[in-house]
């Protein structure tokens, strides 16, 4: 089967990503796929088009219209030909069921007539991608955030865990955010373009750290220095704080930190495509934090998948830093006051937290070990500037001194642009070029003499 072409296919709940295998990984500017994991059907009944979603929180939801989907990207796209097709080599999301991989394993051998398959995790090739064998992979998609230790080239199935957090989420809290201030964005891609625009740690602006709760004191302040809509300050309406809203008031410095710090912060605007001009300023850093704090997000519109809600009390309510929970090294008075907040749900984790709880998880300290020292933030999400460098330097402060915290850099000879929101794609290209030499695909002759629960034993 060596001349046998390989297809790369990476699927998440917004877009899936697909390519042909080469000596190189990013080959011909490949993936040479990337569209929406969409399809498109006619109603029978009223001639209307419908679009169907079959991917939904990392999880193939609608089995037949993932096949529609597969069969658009081999045929139409890659060039497949029928009676002549190829081998797979699929990127499948962490929490994936044993019965869904079955059943893509079946499609793939006895719909699309494969000739080879392999089914690898996206944390293990998001490794491979930054050439690391074992490391603490954060990925950060569109819905959720995975959070896994990779071992050796094995994902620990026990250290993964997932929080409900997205670019879906920050976008929601966005546009309700400028609706407060009679900015109406049509559509998600409009939106999206003034996130990607505005949505950074504040290290990456100064330089430097501020502790917490430095965006919420940065729009507070904004706020009282009596600045219009128009003119940004935080995106919060007036009235500052909702029903649910914390107020938090740090012994040490928070004031001086927020004065010192608000006018590093300059406003920006922004031209949508109507020809509105928007001026934000602390707005970004806000988005920033609540990939950090989900229950940011809990607190201002909720935490249903659907609609763009309304503001509940944007700036109103600050983080607990993460750090301070795990090292008792760093221990900083905080006193919090919740007003009329008994009913909803939990508050979640933060991303430090979960990412310490995967870590400790591991039994054996070596392992422990090798995961801090390869973290690795990957997916659309850790394209926000300075967020690897501060999920570094908190994990740090999280754990004993004596262990070494280090961030897996992507290699020179590839574009960061290009491997960090496509981490798990390139990871599989450069796997795909190793698995023909010692035999890993399973072979349509092997599917049909052991069938598709064979994809447990050779795909682990």
């Amino acid at each position: 089967m060596e001349n046998v072409s390989t297809a790369i296919i990476d699927y998440g709940t917004r877009s899936i990503r697909a390519g042909l295998a080469h000596d190189s990984p990013l080959f011909n500017d490949e993936p040479r796929i990337l569209r929406p994991s969409a399809v498109i059907s006619r109603n029978a009944t009223n001639g209307q088009d419908q679009v169907h979603f079959p991917i939904k929180d990392g999880q193939i939801s609608d089995l037949d219209m993932f096949e529609a989907l597969i069969h658009s990207i081999l045929y139409d796209s890659l060039g497949w030909q029928y009676g002549v097709e190829g081998q797979v080599m699929l990127s499948e999301p962490l929490l994936t069921n044993r019965v869904t991989r079955e059943m893509v394993t079946q499609l793939l051998f006895e719909i699309f007539n494969v000739q080879g398959l392999f089914i690898q995790d996206q944390a293990t090739l998001s490794l491979f991608a930054v050439g690391k064998a074992s490391g603490l992979v954060v990925d950060l998609g569109e819905s959720k955030t995975d959070i896994a230790c990779v071992i050796e080239g094995q994902t620990v199935s026990s250290t993964t865990r997932r929080l409900p957090v997205g670019g879906a989420a920050l976008s929601r809290v966005l546009r309700a955010a400028l609706g407060t201030r009679g900015i109406r964005i049509q559509t998600r891609k409009e939106v999206d373009a003034v996130k990607e625009a505005f949505c950074r740690c504040f290290e990456a602006e100064t330089g430097e750290h501020i502790p917490y709760p430095y965006p919420f004191a940065l729009a507070s302040e904004g706020a009282a220095g009596g600045r219009g809509e128009g003119e940004g300050g935080g995106i919060s309406s007036q009235g500052g704080h909702g029903s649910c809203g914390s107020s938090i008031s740090n012994t040490n410095n928070n004031s001086s930190n927020s004065s010192s710090t608000a006018g590093k912060v300059k406003p920006t605007s922004f031209t949508l495509p109507d020809g509105q001009v928007i001026v934000l300023t602390t707005e970004g850093f806000e988005l920033a934090e609540m990939l950090f704090n989900p229950s940011l997000i809990h607190s201002l519109i909720g935490g249903g998948s659907g609609g763009t809600g309304g503001l509940k009390g944007w700036g109103s309510s600050a983080p607990s830093n993460p750090s301070h929970q795990h090292h008792h090294h760093h221990q900083q008075q905080q006193s919090f006051s919740s007003s009329s907040c008994t009913s909803g749900p939990a508050p979640q984790p933060s991303l430090v937290e979960t990412a310490l709880d995967s870590v400790m998880s591991l039994g054996d300290l070596s392992y422990k070990r090798l995961a801090l020292e390869g973290v690795f933030a990957c997916g659309g999400g850790a394209q926000v500037p300075g967020l690897s460098a501060r999920l570094v330097r908190e994990i740090r402060a999280g754990v004993p001194p004596t262990m070494t915290v280090s961030l897996s850099a992507v290699p020179e000879y590839l574009p960061v642009n290009a491997v960090v929101p496509y981490a798990s794609w390139v990871g599989a290209a450069v796997l795909a070029r190793v698995l023909p030499g010692v035999g890993q695909y399973i072979t349509k002759g092997e599917y049909d003499e052991y069938g598709p629960s064979l994809v447990h034993r050779r795909c682990t």
